[in-house]
């Protein structure tokens, strides 16, 4: 029997389960106060234990007056069981994948020179986001017009397709160029603390992180999701303190 006891354990049933159910594939159907004496245990817990067999479809009830009997079905449902639990898995399978991708994918850096580099930036931003999703920006150039120069065609027009929300700290002198507009909401570096002058952008967006050196056009990439999250994270805690 220590094969058929493994054979249900590894199905997920428990010693009482167990116990109840090969009792009545031996002695046919059977009342609790039986069972609870074969098994060892009190009625409560029987209860329980055939509540959950009946749930998995391997008992069913025999009403017989005022007493309810309980019957098992014939061990071929076990075959049902092993299918329905390899179904899950096959559902499962992917989502765990994923998580194991997540958790040990490397970091994936990419580093761009010129107006070109700084274009695919900002391209990349609205192409990887989905709809609705958010943004975060840093945000220090010193020339507003310059910049949007670099922006690429159609980067607008996704990004407004998609109803993305940006929020953005800045220092007081790049902010004030800047329109207003609902899905953006810029909060400022208070002027008696270090300004940003460094003429830099940094964004955050999915599990990315993008700096851009205005001064040389120089761009780079982080694909890591813990890195972004993080910097979320700090953005997050600065924006909610700044008025």
């Amino acid at each position: 029997m220590k094969k058929v006891d493994d054979l249900l354990t590894k199905l997920g049933l428990s010693e009482t389960e167990q116990c109840v159910y090969l009792h009545l594939l031996e002695k046919g159907p059977g009342v609790i106060t039986t069972l609870a004496d074969r098994c060892h245990m009190f009625r409560p817990v029987i209860y329980r234990a055939v509540a959950r067999l009946m749930a998995r479809g391997l008992v069913y009830v025999i009403p017989q007056g005022k007493r309810k009997l309980y019957a098992p079905h014939k061990p071929e449902v076990l075959r049902e069981l092993v299918r329905d639990l390899s179904i899950d898995l096959e559902e499962a399978l992917p989502d765990m994948e994923t998580l194991v991708q997540t958790a040990t994918k490397p970091a994936r850096i990419e580093i761009f020179e010129g107006k070109k580099g700084v274009a695919h930036v900002f391209m990349d931003v609205v192409q990887t986001l989905k709809q609705g999703e958010t943004f975060y920006r840093y945000t220090s150039e010193q020339d507003v017009a310059k910049v949007n120069s670099y922006l690429p065609r159609g980067y607008r027009a996704l990004r407004d397709k998609k109803h993305l929300e940006r929020l953005v700290i800045s220092n007081k002198v790049s902010g004030v160029h800047k329109k207003t507009r609902l899905e953006r909401f810029m909060k400022f570096v208070p002027q008696d603390v270090d300004q940003f002058q460094e003429n830099i952008i940094q964004l955050v967006y999915g599990p990315k992180v993008a700096l851009i050196d205005l001064t040389n056009l120089q761009t780079i990439i982080i694909e890591n999701k813990a890195l972004a999250e993080f910097q979320k994270t700090i953005f997050t805690l600065l924006y909610k303190r700044l008025t």
